[in-house]
């Protein structure tokens, strides 16, 4: 097919550029160097137990400890911050000595810390028993080794196509419309010839100027897709990898995108109405009202991603998170008590879900506070995306999707601002991550 290159429109900046960091990009670098040691104690000894997380999530632990102390009153609890690039955490699992006692990690990285650093996390496949059928498999799968647990599920990412209710109905667009991506695609150059204003039908990272091409991710996810092939070899080169990348070229070619490669753009871009759709996960809910304020209150919604296919699949996942225990602890019964309380309780999870984490334990679904509409949006939120959650497929990062983030971001790149075609770009990241991680190609 004929290519050139654009310009492509630039839009204002979003949060969930952030969360997109916590997942992945940033990981690679703390895992080649030292990284700094400021803010992060050791392991406790004495009783005592230290927990380490970042941002909300430290917010959602710290809020658990009462809890905790119920059932081990006697048990101190320190509570850590440290960065989402792990600079805190690598230099400890290095040495081998001064790791929290339990500390969170992005699922997608979980694989390649359990790679790199064995022997460090402690198996709790005995005490994950009886909570097991109890996790939606994508979160599960990332918290499994071997067939053996070496973490707990914490949050997790469903994905839906947030929209503007009140921009679909001067389009004359109902959610049927965009059913399939056809439909989205027809209906965005419907919308800018009805709307005007420059607004644009959706808004992500057409450029390659992120860090990490997460609607890649979530369009072969959506279709089952992985980036390895038989025996563990890397397969970029096949037809779900082709099917997402052209897309969303196609997505830049129809011009119905505005450029977002920042959690600032995208922020910007709903703030000033510039973007009708948002394609992402449920925590979104934050950025949205942060940048809709009160003038978009009640115009948002949101629904199961388009299909590629009518009748297809329309669910995927944005990562998520994981507790561990390190196996320095030495209180390893406290630890898991303390992971216990904060993910295996619906008392525990309200206080995740306070601050926007959607759980992957399902159990808490089912409560009141989980299902209560939002007073923002106007409706229920948790229980679409729950609906979505139930469904969606594992992807698999292995053990050195580290290795995969610059070559695919490459790829990425190249394909949406220049002449490459997603067949030459996916076979030239093969090569780089075979490079980086020493793997070989299907």
């Amino acid at each position: 097919m004929a290519r050139r290159s654009r310009t492509l429109a630039r839009g204002g900046m979003n949060r969930r550029e952030f969360l997109r960091l916590g997942g992945a990009g940033l990981a690679g670098t703390a895992l080649l160097g030292s990284g700094a040691l400021a803010g992060c104690g050791g392991s406790s000894g004495g009783g005592g137990l230290t927990v380490a997380s970042w941002d909300i999530a430290s917010d959602a632990l710290r809020n658990t400890i009462p809890l905790f102390k119920k059932k081990r009153p006697g048990t101190d609890v320190s509570m850590q911050s440290i960065t989402i690039d792990y600079q805190q955490l690598v230099p400890r699992l290095q040495a081998g000595s001064g790791a929290p006692d339990v500390f969170s990690l992005a699922q997608q990285d979980f694989q390649n810390f359990l790679m790199r650093f064995p022997g460090e996390f402690v198996d709790v496949t005995d005490r994950m028993e009886k909570y097991a059928s109890q996790f939606a498999e994508a979160p599960l799968s990332h918290a499994r080794k071997d067939g053996k647990y070496f973490g707990v599920p914490w949050d997790m990412g469903p994905v839906g196509l947030w929209y503007r209710k009140d921009l679909f109905e001067r389009a004359g667009i109902v959610p049927e419309d965009v059913s399939t991506y056809d439909g989205f695609i027809q209906a965005g150059k419907e919308l800018e010839q009805k709307v005007g204003g420059g607004t644009k039908m959706t808004a992500f990272d057409a450029s390659g100027g992120g860090t990490n091409p997460s609607h890649y991710h979530i369009l072969l996810n959506q279709q089952g897709g992985s980036f390895y092939g038989s025996g563990g070899k890397i397969d970029f080169t096949n037809e779900k990898s082709y099917a997402a990348m052209d897309l969303l070229d196609r997505f830049v070619n129809e011009d119905i995108v505005i450029d977002t490669p920042t959690y600032d753009e995208s922020s910007r871009a709903i703030s000033n109405g510039d973007t009708a759709t948002s394609m992402g996960a449920a925590w979104d809910v934050g950025t949205i009202k942060n940048a809709g304020g009160k003038d978009q209150k009640e115009k948002w919604d949101v629904m199961p991603l388009p299909a590629f296919m009518r009748g297809g699949p329309r669910e995927a996942t944005l990562s998520g998170s994981v507790l561990v225990i390190s196996s320095q602890t030495q209180n390893e019964d406290a630890a898991w008590d303390f992971i216990e309380q904060a993910l295996l309780t619906k008392e525990g999870q309200a206080e995740s879900w306070a601050q926007g984490l959607f759980p992957s334990w399902e159990p808490y679904w089912e409560t009141e506070a989980f299902n209560e509409a939002d007073s923002y949006f106007g409706f229920p939120i948790a229980p679409k995306f729950a609906d979505i959650a139930r469904n969606v497929p594992a992807l698999d990062y292995g053990p050195h999707f580290l290795d995969f983030q610059k070559p695919l971001m490459d790829a990425y790149a190249a394909v949406l601002t220049g002449d490459t075609a997603p067949q030459e770009a996916m076979a030239q990241a093969e090569e780089r991550a075979a490079s980086a991680s020493g793997l070989g190609i299907a």
